[in-house]
């Protein structure tokens, strides 16, 4: 198997995870619909359902184990009633949970 770059790993694996985590917080906690999610994550409610339903890599799987849950904890709580308008705090959380993962050498990290 080939080598991903740190950047791919981010794409493929961690920002996916982060994403899972958030949405499935989102969906137990806060007992949102797939509407309301999407539009709170700023994604289609297909992959919002595609999340839920676990249609997923097993990469993503993997990586949701080193996502911080009290960030992810923070952000639900955070953007759980902010409809539409929570699409920027939730990339602004999916990027400190990425940063906080970087265990895969992400040059992006160290800005």
């Amino acid at each position: 198997m080939e080598r991903m770059e740190s950047y791919e790993i981010a794409v493929k694996q961690v920002i996916p995870a982060a994403r899972l985590s958030i949405i499935r917080s989102l969906s137990s906690k806060y007992m949102l619909n797939e509407t309301q999610i999407s539009r709170i994550m700023g994604i289609s409610q297909a992959a919002v359902s595609k999340y839920l339903s676990g249609k997923y890599s097993n990469g993503v799987v993997h990586m949701e184990k080193k996502v911080d849950q009290a960030l992810v904890e923070e952000c639900a709580r955070a953007v759980a009633g902010m409809g539409r308008k929570g699409e920027g705090t939730v990339n602004m959380y999916i990027c400190r949970i990425c940063k906080n993962v970087n265990d895969f050498g992400c040059k992006f990290s160290r800005a």
